[in-house]
C-alpha cells in the first residue's frame, strides 16, 4: 500500500481533521519508502521499537506517541538524533495519532479501557472523559485486582483501601489525569 494512501485511511477513520489542536502532528511524521508492506505497531516510537521494525525490515512504524511535540526541544541532538539516524537510514515511515486514538468513540483507547474492564457508558463528560458503570461493585482492593490482572500492571492508586463499593467511574486515557481532577475541583 502507498504511504500517503494509508495516511489517508487512517485519518478518515480516526476523524483526523477535528484534532487541530493536538501537541503534536497526527499521521505521517516522516517519510520512507512509498510502499508499504511490513508494519510495526507501539505506544511510543521509542529506540527499542525502531530496533525492532530494522529487525523485522518493516516499512512503516505506527505508534500514540511520535515526535515534534509542542514543548520539545527543537535541536536535533543525542538520543533525538539517534532515533531519527535510525528511521531515514531505513527509509521507515513514522506515523502517529495522538488524540484521534484516544477519543474516538470506536476505536478510541478510552473506550477500548472501558470494554477491556467491561464498563458500561453512561455519557461523555467531555470529549476526554467517559463516565459509566461496572456491572457489579467492587471494593477498592478488589477493583485494583480485577484491573491488575485485566492490564498485566499495577494501577496508580489513590485514596484508602477498604470495604466501601464502588461502581460508578469516569475515566480518561493519557495524560487526560488533568481533566479527572478538574472534574474533582
Amino acid at each position: 500500500m502507498n504511504n500517503f494512501f494509508l495516511e489517508k485511511i487512517i485519518n478518515k477513520k480516526l476523524n483526523c481533521n477535528k484534532y487541530t489542536n493536538d501537541y503534536l502532528p497526527n499521521g505521517l511524521q516522516i517519510e520512507g519508502k512509498s510502499e508499504i508492506n511490513v508494519i510495526i505497531l507501539g505506544v511510543t516510537a521509542n529506540e527499542n521499537l525502531l530496533n525492532i521494525a530494522i529487525k523485522k525490515k518493516a516499512d512503516a512504524v505506527i505508534v500514540h506517541h511520535g515526535y515534534f511535540w509542542n514543548n520539545e526541544e527543537k535541536k536535533v541532538l543525542g538520543m533525538k538524533r539517534n532515533r531519527l539516524k535510525k528511521i531515514l537510514t531505513n527509509n521507515i515511515n513514522l506515523y502517529c495519532w495522538h488524540l484521534p486514538l484516544d477519543i474516538h468513540k470506536k476505536l478510541g483507547n478510552n473506550v477500548q479501557l472501558g470494554k477491556l474492564l467491561n464498563i458500561s457508558i453512561k455519557k461523555y463528560i467531555s470529549p476526554y472523559i467517559i463516565q459509566g458503570y461496572f456491572k457489579k461493585k467492587y471494593t477498592s482492593t478488589e477493583l485494583i485486582y480485577f484491573i491488575e490482572k485485566k492490564l498485566n500492571r499495577s494501577p496508580f492508586h489513590y485514596g484508602p483501601t477498604g470495604s466501601k463499593y464502588i461502581q460508578n467511574v469516569s475515566w480518561c486515557t493519557g495524560r487526560g489525569q488533568i481533566f479527572l481532577i478538574k472534574l474533582l475541583i
